[in-house]
């Protein structure tokens, strides 16, 4: 799903169809019950794909009357599944423990040509955080997200609301970073 601002904003402003028959329609229209498929994708960021994260979240909040648009953005979100059904999350070290049971392995190369990560090093944790300003239309709030990082791949990651509405993104910036310590 697309995560410019216009984009979010088309989203947030979609109205669903007003009637029944209109929303059946819609739904005969699209070829899938919107709640089903949206409960589907849940299902699969709760158990292994934490990277849609941010779109299913988002198009839940529509899920009593989406429109047309938030139908397309939840099919732009299992054709991302589709398309992305082989990649991973790959952990990985450098040398081998003394169990028996684990074979050496080199480092996967289609995984580093695609994306050199900071953390190349087993034994070493790292973290990320982002955040956005104020971008959801009705309550004004920001979303924040953070990763942690832990032998070459993601161990920890999570998206949320903020409490309160930020005036300024230096705020933001201080409030999420005092999250992380």
């Amino acid at each position: 799903m697309k995560e410019d601002a216009a984009y979010q904003t088309i989203l947030d402003r979609a109205e669903g169809p007003i009637n029944e028959t209109d929303k059946a329609d819609l739904q005969q229209e699209m070829g899938f019950d919107y709640r089903n498929a949206l409960g589907e994708a849940l299902f699969a960021m709760i158990t292994c794909r934490p990277d849609i994260s941010f779109p299913i979240i988002k198009l839940s909040k529509f899920a009593n009357n989406p429109a047309r648009e938030h139908y397309q953005a939840l099919k732009n979100v299992f054709r991302y599944l589709r398309e992305t059904i082989d990649l991973g999350l790959i952990y990985w070290r450098r040398t081998t423990q003394e169990d028996t049971m684990l074979q050496p392995s080199e480092i996967p190369t289609t995984f580093h040509k695609k994306c050199e990560h900071p953390n190349n090093k087993s034994t070493k944790l790292q973290g990320s955080v982002d955040s956005d300003w104020a971008t959801d239309a009705e309550t004004r709030k920001s979303i924040s997200g953070i990763v942690f990082y832990f032998a070459g791949a993601a161990i920890h990651y999570k998206t949320k609301f903020q409490n309160i509405v930020s005036h300024s993104s230096t705020v933001l910036y201080c409030r999420v970073h005092r999250y992380i310590y």
